[in-house]
């Protein structure tokens, strides 16, 4: 308890939660497209942008937020028009993106603190900015899972079938799109760019387990991003050890544990 003391473990608690509940809630729609390597090809150009943005010496969010925009959009034209599978594009835009940041480095001068913690995360380094962000996104994620879920489920099932019931969906593709990118930008700050992905799947696969409904799986997805992030900080505390690369490893713990229950019981 006395961690709490601390100013930047309170941070961190704020915005790894927040972030949590956002991006476990879009990992769910994800894996049920098949589009969660999106996630890690988005979260490399974040990497880029940041190294960018570092160089220049502005606010990461602000540059990494209309880049990461830009490449999903490429990355969905480019599957959609240029003949290109979407797995095809992740990889052609995240080897780019992680060329363009490293080239960046390289001519800024090297490796520096910044970089090291935007690659692997630096939770315990967020800001009030970084809180600001999650809670909007997080208040904006809630209310379309709200309001849209229905709605987004049955285009994730069937696009052919939504449109025919009036459904416009391009336009909730555009607004899934952005929302994602949102969240894999502030999202990076507490796992890095090279882990982001996990922080979005883990969940959502370990919740498909044991989940026997899309309500279901919303909820455990949601409670076992949540306590990941929270064991994580607590653990890195007492261990001194990188929270990010603690996350996911309790992460990975848990969908071993929810694998071997699904096979011990049979609930799937």
């Amino acid at each position: 308890m006395s961690a709490l003391s601390y100013a930047f473990i309170q941070k961190a608690l704020m915005c790894g939660v927040l972030i949590a509940l956002s991006s476990s809630i879009l990992g769910v729609f994800l894996v049920l497209r098949r589009l969660s390597l999106v996630s890690d090809g988005l979260a490399h150009v974040s990497f880029a942008a940041i190294a960018l943005a570092l160089v220049l010496g502005l606010n990461p969010l602000f540059i990494s937020i209309p880049m990461v925009i830009i490449a999903a959009a490429f990355i969905i034209f480019m599957s959609e028009k240029a003949y290109i599978y979407t797995d095809s594009a992740i990889g052609l835009i995240a080897s780019i993106s992680i060329a363009a940041g490293v080239m960046t480095i390289s001519i800024s001068g090297g490796l520096n603190v910044d970089v090291y913690g935007y690659l692997f995360g630096s939770i315990l380094a967020v800001t009030f900015l970084d809180i600001v962000f999650a809670f909007v996104l997080a208040i904006l994620v809630l209310a379309i899972l709200i309001f849209q879920k229905n709605e987004w489920l049955l285009i994730t099932f069937d696009a052919d079938f939504a449109r025919v019931k009036k459904i416009n969906v391009v336009f909730n593709n555009i607004i899934f799109t952005l929302i994602q990118s949102l969240v894999i930008v502030v999202g990076v700050k507490i796992v890095g760019a090279l882990l982001m992905a996990s922080l979005i799947i883990f969940p959502a696969i370990t919740a498909l387990q044991v989940s026997k409904s899309f309500n279901q799986m919303f909820i455990f997805s949601v409670c076992i991003s949540i306590i990941s992030v929270i064991a994580g900080v607590f653990l890195s505390f007492l261990f001194n050890a990188p929270t990010g690369s603690l996350i996911v490893c309790i992460n990975t713990a848990v969908f071993i544990l929810f694998y071997l229950i699904n096979k011990a019981f049979r609930i799937k």
